[in-house]
């Protein structure tokens, strides 16, 4: 089942990369990739962007406050050291009124 969220929650983005033998490993480089609703793509890059966070070896995130109505598609990219990639996709709907 496909995840719901809000617009405005903040949603954490976790990427955990393993080698062949499926143990934690870093790669040489991770993109974060995240298709709006409308088609616009976020790019988040380890190593050279500081918003994506490694927590420990192998294991990322990424904290993503959701702007848009829709079906969000996330993908991390792993290249070099090790490759890797890990998609998922969750809708976002229109908060409704509070009391």
């Amino acid at each position: 089942m496909t995840e719901s969220f809000d617009v405005g929650d903040l949603k954490r983005l976790t990427a955990v990369i393993t080698d062949v033998d499926a143990a934690a490993a870093d790669p040489t480089e991770l993109t974060l990739y995240i298709r709006l609703p409308d088609w616009t793509l976020v790019t988040k890059t380890w190593v050279a962007a500081a918003e994506v966070v490694r927590d420990s070896l192998g294991t990322f995130h990424f904290d993503y406050t959701i702007v848009q109505t829709g079906r969000h598609i996330v993908s991390w990219q792993a290249t070099g050291a090790v490759v890797e990639v890990s998609t998922l996709e969750f809708y976002a709907r229109r908060r409704e009124a509070t009391a």
